[in-house]
């Protein structure tokens, strides 16, 4: 009879930790909110998405201002269909903006001086978008671990503005037409890969920016590629941003670069020098092409929870305990059993 209980007890604890357990493999799913089947605008849709929801934007022209201040994506239908004529302000981490077009409102607000302004945001995700017209196509401040890639970014006085932003990475983004394509102040470990700058009066323009490392990037029919700000100030000597410009392997294709390339292995055999702290060691000699090059896996996919080998060791456990228990109740009740009448053994001394 104890061995029975014991065997009951027992089977109820591994019910109850399995469903325990159980719990985190239950998780509630994200809703798909769309605009304007449930809502008829699209700050009103964002307001009332809970975290990690999707706002759908359908084709469609929005004149609207938005603000995020939850973790969310909010998705165009169609990229050539979808346009918002204002902007995005972002004050939370972890969204994702793709599929849209965004357009300078006439309305002047200065709202809409970026078309996407990352304010104290990290691990946000601006992907395949068409940003036209703005004083600023994407602008960081205060915000690190972003990545910004294949989106197209024309007529911005800026295309991008880093102030006090770090360790983002910006990848296969189409920059033209801006008097400076992409400004950095006070920004450093940012990483610039396969990115076409091009006819700007100032391709980048450095402000004490250092250690940013830019490689697979074509600069082309810029006034000045790079710029810097260089000046001395008493006995302080003189500022200079120290920054990378190739990955050891390949570097960036400059389009007055002036060197050869004899061994045709598609890199120049002479530096391309901006100043005495920075040059380009591994100049290419022809455009790259980033569309041919398998996708960058330096940062690795954030990661998720995954119950199931936590309960696969809990049950093996409790399996192993169960058969311990169950043969120590056999034991103890063998060495209990009464000795049969007519014998008399001495097992004991």
């Amino acid at each position: 009879m104890k061995k029975l209980t014991s065997m009951i007890v027992i089977l109820l604890v591994l019910s109850s930790v399995l469903t325990i357990s159980g719990l985190n493999i239950v998780r509630v799913e994200a809703a798909t909110i769309s605009v304007p089947d449930d809502y008829s605008t699209i700050q009103a849709a964002i307001d009332a998405a809970s975290d990690d929801d999707t706002v759908l934007v359908k084709a469609g022209e929005y004149n609207e201002v938005l603000e995020i201040e939850k973790p969310l994506s909010l998705v165009g239908e169609d990229i050539d269909t979808t346009t918002i004529h204002g902007s995005i302000t972002i004050t939370q981490d972890q969204v994702n903006i793709s599929g849209l077009t965004l357009r300078k409102s006439d309305s002047g607000n200065v709202m809409t001086a970026a078309a996407i302004y990352l304010y104290h945001s990290d691990y946000c995700d601006i992907s395949g978008n068409i940003l036209v017209g703005f004083t600023q196509g994407v602008s960081f401040s205060d915000s690190s671990y972003n990545t910004i890639e294949g989106n197209i970014i024309e007529n911005c006085y800026i295309g991008f503005l880093m102030i006090y932003s770090n360790n983002n990475t910006i990848r296969e983004n189409d920059i033209t037409y801006g008097y400076q394509d992409i400004l950095l102040s006070d920004s450093h470990h940012n990483k610039f890969i396969g990115n076409n700058i091009t006819d700007a009066y100032s391709g980048i323009a450095l402000r004490f920016s250092n250690y940013n490392t830019f490689y697979h990037n074509n600069f082309i029919n810029n006034t000045d590629h790079v710029s810097d700000s260089h000046y001395t100030e008493g006995d302080s000597g003189i500022w200079v941003s120290v920054n990378f410009w190739d990955n050891e392997v390949v570097g960036n294709y400059w389009s007055n670069y002036t060197g050869v390339d004899s061994d045709a292995d598609g890199i120049g055999e002479t530096p391309y020098v901006m100043d005495e702290y920075n040059q380009d060691n591994f100049p290419l000699v022809h455009p790259h092409n980033f569309a041919s090059e398998p996708p960058e896996t330096d940062s690795p996919p954030p990661q998720t929870d995954e119950p199931f080998p936590i309960i696969w060791i809990i049950v093996a456990i409790i399996i192993i305990a169960a058969f311990g228990v169950t043969t120590l109740l056999y034991f103890t009740k063998l060495r209990k059993t009464p000795e049969p009448h007519g014998e008399i053994t001495n097992l004991h001394c």
